[in-house]
């Protein structure tokens, strides 16, 4: 089934390689927007998680803060849960990015 899934993912016009990485050392990533409702009373724990997950501002306007996070799967989905206790207005999540590990240094 990987083999039909490299297969398909070659044939996407923006995809330039895929590699499967099951048997190899890897890093990955992925990236959060996440866009909550705030107010003058739940805004400084709402920065404090943040802080915590070392996510950024990216948009502040009137009742609404969107904020980027990014790094392990797990990361994001913890952070995500700690928000759940806040009005969630949007997410949009890239999915897993990743990259073989180098063996040796120039790799």
């Amino acid at each position: 089934i990987i083999a039909q899934v490299i297969r398909q993912l070659d044939g996407l016009v923006d995809t330039l390689d895929v590699e499967d990485l099951t048997n190899h050392e890897y890093v990955e990533r992925e990236l959060c927007l996440l866009k909550v409702r705030y107010t003058s009373e739940n805004r400084a724990e709402i920065m404090d998680t943040l802080d915590i997950f070392r996510g950024k501002v990216v948009d502040v306007k009137p009742g609404t803060m969107t904020f980027e996070l990014t790094g392990p799967t797990k990361k994001i989905n913890a952070f995500l849960g700690m928000m759940r206790s806040h009005e969630i207005v949007e997410i949009a999540r890239s999915g897993r990015v990743a990259m073989k590990r180098a063996l040796f240094y120039g790799d």
